[in-house]
């Protein structure tokens, strides 16, 4: 029995290996980190959310950041390096702290 679990465990991990995109197992993409101070209060992400709507930029992945006590955060979001200073121009415009 051990051997039949360890093969279907190597072809498990074939058959992912082959599924396209980022959440297969094809090459990874690189990721640009821009980092956004953003206010500990009501609806803040809402507003972030909405600014970053309007860029036309896609977000491929959110961290949030909370110092416990203190009245910002950071958002760190994740896009492709070619939206970079795409995303971090419109954020400005819209009042935010780029990092």
């Amino acid at each position: 029995a051990p051997e039949a679990v360890g093969g279907l465990l190597e072809r498990g991990v074939r058959g992912r290996e082959r599924v396209p995109g980022k959440h297969g197992g094809g090459r990874t993409p690189e990721y640009a980190v821009v980092p956004v101070l953003i206010p500990d209060e009501p609806n803040a992400l809402g507003r972030l959310f909405l600014t970053i709507g309007e860029s036309g930029v896609n977000i491929e992945d959110v961290r949030l950041d909370h110092s416990y006590g203190l009245p910002m955060g950071v958002a760190q979001l994740s896009v492709m390096p070619e939206a970079v200073d795409r995303l971090a121009s419109v954020l400005r415009e819209g009042g935010y702290s780029v990092h």
